[in-house]
């Protein structure tokens, strides 16, 4: 136990005798510290974790959309007039119409692959927060004589 850190509140002191109520309870209260401490940096690592995933996921998001703009604009126009070439027939606001739909199914598609990015973030860590609190209840509870 020692290597994580923690001390045995019930080894022997220095003298070889049994410890001490006062030592027991210090060894406690020193092994509850480091427990929190610990409890700590690992809440601030899944808080750091839960913060890239958010980045990588408003990134995804940001470029579908970016990506989802730009070939609204560029490919409506060519498209559309590209359709209205190849089949004279049909009128062009028709032709506008079919470019419309295929670039809304595009677009539809690479939103919801950023919405599944954004299903994966939990920005609070819930176990890491609950087994802390469970940690400063014990701290605050008096011990019934």
């Amino acid at each position: 136990m020692e290597r994580y850190g923690f001390t045995s509140a019930t080894a022997e002191n220095e003298n070889g005798r049994e410890p001490t109520v006062t030592h027991l309870v210090s060894g406690i209260a020193a092994d509850l510290g480091r427990l929190i401490e610990q409890q700590a940096e690992l809440l601030r690592a899944e808080i750091r974790l839960n913060l890239r995933r958010t980045r990588d996921a408003a990134v995804v998001s940001a470029v579908g959309a970016a990506i989802f703009a730009l070939a609204g604009m560029a490919l409506v126009l060519t498209a559309g007039l590209g359709l209205n070439a190849l089949f004279p027939d049909l009128p062009l606001w028709a032709s506008f119409g079919c470019v419309l739909l295929a670039l809304v199914a595009i677009g539809t598609l690479v939103l919801y692959l950023g919405g599944q990015k954004w299903r994966s973030v939990h920005p609070f860590p819930e176990e890491s927060a609950q087994a802390l609190k469970e940690n400063f209840q014990c701290l605050n509870t008096k011990p019934k004589p």
